[in-house]
């Protein structure tokens, strides 16, 4: 039971952090058409992970999804550059 307990916040903030570098990712390649619909769809995403009861709940806050976020995006951001 403890299990299930643990895996879920971690998969979200998994999920969240995978999220957010690929938008960051697609940001910093914006000339390719296909990236516009892609940044579209994480950005909505992200913003209703900010918004969701049950996402706050099981992260904590919102600063937590926040950091999760920019987390993410600075992944992304240095995955771009390498």
């Amino acid at each position: 039971m403890r299990i299930k307990e643990f895996s879920k916040p971690l998969l979200l903030a998994i999920f969240l952090i995978s999220l957010s570098a690929s938008l960051a990712e697609n940001l910093l390649n914006i000339h390719k058409r296909s990236n516009i619909v892609w940044i579209s769809i994480t950005a909505f995403v992200l913003l209703w992970s900010f918004f969701d009861k049950e996402i706050r709940e099981t992260l904590g806050n919102r600063l937590n999804i926040a950091l999760l976020a920019l987390l993410g995006f600075l992944m992304g951001i240095i995955y771009f550059l390498l």
